[in-house]
């Protein structure tokens, strides 16, 4: 029997304040340091939906849409946007508030692919949404699987052209 579960039981978020050790030369929020917050949440979110552990297979679209300076507070939220049989695709979003002005922003989104590293096989549970912004999301999930296959052969192609120049 097919396991479904909702939206909701994987939604993951996190709030820091964005401090000195992950600044820019700009006093920002370093992208490096969001890409590396948005794939452990994403990665949490993976586990929390699948019951086990995942790795990460692709991002895409990783959007920064505006800086986050220091001493603002920044939120990074995750949700499972479509499932394959042993893969799913997350949401990210990144969102920043000025604490001062009482001011929320978007930030950053992003979607990653993770896929099951469970050894028995057992499929990803399917994924149903709960809220207008996870129907919302998930409404473009088939688009985007497809975009992504057809890339990741555009990729195996580069690679087999790449590996000749290998030393």
């Amino acid at each position: 029997m097919e396991k479904i579960k909702t939206s909701s039981q994987s939604w993951t978020i996190q709030e820091n304040v964005v401090q000195p050790d992950i600044i820019n030369v700009n006093s920002d929020a370093h992208g490096g340091n969001l890409t590396y917050i948005a794939d452990t949440v994403a990665g949490i979110c993976f586990a929390r939906h699948n019951e086990q552990g995942g790795v990460t297979a692709a991002v895409d679209n990783f959007n920064y849409i505006r800086s986050i300076p220091m001493g603002n507070l920044f939120t990074a939220q995750a949700c499972i946007t479509g499932t394959g049989k042993r893969s799913a695709e997350v949401f990210v979003m990144i969102t920043g508030e000025d604490l001062v002005k009482q001011e929320k922003y978007l930030a950053a989104t992003a979607f990653y692919t993770y896929v099951s590293t469970s050894p028995q096989g057992q499929e990803v549970p399917q994924i149903k949404a709960d809220s207008d912004l996870a129907e919302r999301l998930m409404a473009g999930y088939p688009e985007r699987r497809q975009a992504r296959l057809q890339a990741r052969h555009a990729q195996k192609e580069f690679e087999a052209f790449l590996n000749q120049y290998l030393t």
